[in-house]
């Protein structure tokens, strides 16, 4: 998912900049021309007038491309283009954790929030884990086994793209389906209501969600009911990070 809003869009900002290196040589060569031409009048073969318009057309069209090509760096910088994720393993950057779901705390817990960001869209992935270890001393024999006490994660995608909305979510079932997943798509009922969204998926065996909004998609698995407590619970969390 993170490709969808981060890594492909490098290659698209290293073309802006050797674009912008070139645009800028460019410039420079043609006030020097200018320079030359009209201000030293080193002219041979062309009327005065003909050089100025040419080099005010050159000069000028080439300042153009460059500060629009500069204010799409800018927009895109303070829009939060990172070519690396943010990662962050503390509870407290969660926006839902274990206990909204009152899930015993084990021994144990990993808790994970990575966010990529561009001024194309948003995608956060969240999950927060609690388990504990238990040891065995038999016939002399060490044994140590993992036992999970719980477990939530779920991702958010947000873009005012149309274009870009659409891949992700291809994206999602597509990828999703060929780790195993069956989505079976639900445009009414009591729960699509609940969410008042444009479409949800639920995955007939896991339970995990996918719910489809204009500009944001949320990706669900937690465990448990989702009545309209819970439902109201998450968008609130999660619709406007």
């Amino acid at each position: 998912m993170e490709s969808v809003t981060n890594n492909r869009w490098v290659g698209f900002y290293v073309i802006v900049i050797l674009s912008l290196i070139y645009l800028g040589i460019d410039l420079i060569l043609s006030i020097i021309w200018y320079i030359n031409y009209f201000i030293k009048k080193e002219f041979k073969y062309k009327s005065l007038k003909q050089i100025k318009i040419r080099s005010t057309f050159d000069v000028g069209l080439n300042f153009l491309i460059m500060t629009l090509l500069i204010l799409n760096l800018i927009i895109g910088f303070l829009d939060g283009f990172e070519i690396s994720p943010r990662t962050s393993f503390s509870k407290e950057s969660l926006p839902i954790v274990l206990e909204d779901y009152n899930i015993k705390i084990q021994s144990e817990r990993d808790c994970s929030t990575t966010k990529y960001k561009s001024f194309l869209g948003k995608y956060y992935s969240f999950s927060d884990s609690t388990y504990y270890y238990e040891t065995y001393s038999d016939d002399g024999t060490y044994i140590e086994n993992e036992n999970n006490g719980g477990f939530i994660s779920y991702e958010v995608f947000e873009s005012k793209h149309k274009n870009i909305m659409n891949n992700a979510l291809q994206y999602m079932k597509t990828n999703y389906a060929n780790m195993g997943s069956k989505y079976e798509k639900y445009t009414s009922g009591e729960e699509f209501n609940n969410w008042g969204a444009k479409e949800i998926y639920i995955d007939n065996s896991t339970e995990e969600r996918i719910i489809v909004y204009d500009n944001v998609i949320l990706i669900l698995n937690i465990e448990g009911d989702y009545n309209k407590s819970k439902i109201n619970f998450i968008k609130e969390k999660l619709l406007n990070l």
